[in-house]
């Protein structure tokens, strides 16, 4: 399996939207204090939320959402380019050829195609 090839190493990912964060922020929010709750606290807890903290998550993840924005190098990219950009987040795998003997057959075949390329090897 190839090493995959950091094709753009400064891109950094597109800001996450404040409904994701908010989401993710009130996930985790009720969780702690579920975990928290004793076991006859969690059954009796209807609304593990209220809505003072809500307003809190919703706050915070507008503020983050633009600390993200801010820290981008290119923030003016519409959503369909962040969305092409996207395969090379990972990295991008490269294949060369399979032999060597692969290789001088393409130089070969590319000697053929271009002919000047033999003067132009020599300076």
């Amino acid at each position: 399996m190839p090493k995959p090839f950091n094709f753009a190493p400064g891109l950094r990912r597109p800001p996450i939207p404040t409904n994701e964060i908010e989401n993710r922020l009130g996930r985790f929010l009720a969780d702690l204090r579920l975990r928290k709750a004793a076991d006859d606290d969690a059954e009796t807890m209807s609304d593990p939320i209220p809505r003072p903290d809500l307003d809190r998550i919703g706050r915070r993840a507008r503020k983050l959402h633009e600390a993200q924005r801010k820290a981008q190098k290119n923030p003016n990219l519409r959503k369909e380019d962040w969305e092409q950009l996207s395969a090379v987040f990972n990295g991008i795998a490269l294949d060369g050829p399979a032999t060597e003997h692969r290789a001088d057959e393409i130089a070969a075949e590319l000697l053929e195609v271009m002919p000047w390329m033999p003067q132009a090897r020599l300076f």
